[in-house]
């Protein structure tokens, strides 16, 4: 199993362009936004999904242009669409070494369509724009369980099914070439997952060579989760986030509200900080490689975690045609 993913990932790496950037994600590894750069490579790294990529095929241009009082056409903004694949390994035991986690590895694929803006040239003539995207999610998870009920280990592939839907509004910019340009967004995304309660599951470890105390247990390896496993939790998952970017500074505050149907809802407010390689300008809205760190939690209970996401550049000069045209104010997605 090992080595035919290693292998797999080797071959996506070159066939296929790596396009989705999860910008701003939770401590729980959900994301709270991400944007499409339909053209680039991608890679995003934390601790739930240690390895994501994407592709985006088939995918068209479409101009945006008003008419001036010459009657002439001025294009405002080129947009892509297209259908977009998404998958990642997963973590699914929450084990914190990278080489505990290619021994249970989980996948995850995305099937969807998304816009993404592609070049600006005046978006303080059209008053803002938007993007959005829709798609279905699969996954299977791979852990070591340990049954509290049975007290008997067993490997358990619990599945989850669901669908995702995105929204971005861009607010009007003037255009700028100062390096100290200012953008910010609103950004909206809800979930619905029929999925297992990775919640209520603790993790366990082999005692093997263990030191007791009558304060800890220090165990020499962690070993999986433990707990009773549920395969029929429905969960539905909202969240709302602010993104603002300054230079090479990134800050995202965002609000999760998150429920499991038959239990309360749970919200969980936070904020990610990000440092980018590059500062943002005016007519590029892929955004570039950057690393960050965020903190969130509920009552007096907090976490903090890392995120990463890598640019690599464009796997090919070449655009797609322009299938379509729209004008400002029209058929905005």
């Amino acid at each position: 199993m090992r080595k035919f993913l290693h292998v797999f990932w080797i071959v996506f790496f070159i066939c296929f362009q790596a396009n989705a950037q999860e910008l701003g994600i939770d401590s729980k590894g959900e994301t709270v936004f991400n944007y499409y750069a339909l053209k680039n490579y991608r890679v995003d790294i934390d601790s739930d999904e240690p390895l994501s990529l994407a592709f985006s095929w088939p995918r068209w241009r479409v101009r945006y242009f008003y008419t001036n009082d010459s009657r002439d056409t001025v294009t405002t903004m080129y947009k892509l669409r297209g259908v977009s694949t998404r998958i990642s390994l997963l973590n699914s035991g929450e084990t914190p070494v990278l080489t505990q986690v290619l021994k249970t590895p989980g996948l995850q694929l995305k099937l969807g369509y998304q816009s993404a803006i592609d070049t600006i040239y005046k978006l303080d003539r059209t008053g803002g724009t938007i993007t959005l995207g829709f798609g279905v999610i699969g996954s299977f998870d791979n852990f070591n369980f340990y049954n509290s009920k049975t007290e008997k280990v067993s490997k358990e592939y619990p599945w989850t099914l669901g669908f995702e839907a995105n929204y971005n509004y861009f607010y009007k910019e003037q255009q700028s070439n100062s390096k100290w340009h200012f953008r910010r967004i609103v950004s909206l995304r809800f979930a619905y997952k029929r999925t297992w309660n990775d919640d209520d599951l603790m993790q366990f470890q082999d005692i093997g060579p263990a030191i007791a105390t009558p304060n800890i247990v220090a165990a020499n390896e962690f070993k999986g989760r433990y707990g009773t496993l549920k395969n029929n939790v429905n969960q539905v998952r909202f969240t709302v986030s602010y993104p603002v970017f300054l230079w090479k500074l990134n800050a995202i505050p965002y609000l999760v509200m998150q429920s499991n149907i038959t239990k309360n809802t749970k919200l969980r407010p936070g904020v990610m900080f990000n440092v980018m390689d590059e500062a943002v300008v005016y007519n590029n809205f892929n955004f570039p490689s950057m690393i960050g760190v965020g903190v969130d939690g509920i009552g007096d209970k907090f976490n903090v975690f890392i995120k990463g996401s890598f640019s690599l550049g464009k796997l090919s000069k070449n655009e797609p045609a322009v299938k379509s045209t729209a004008k400002d104010k029209k058929a905005d997605y």
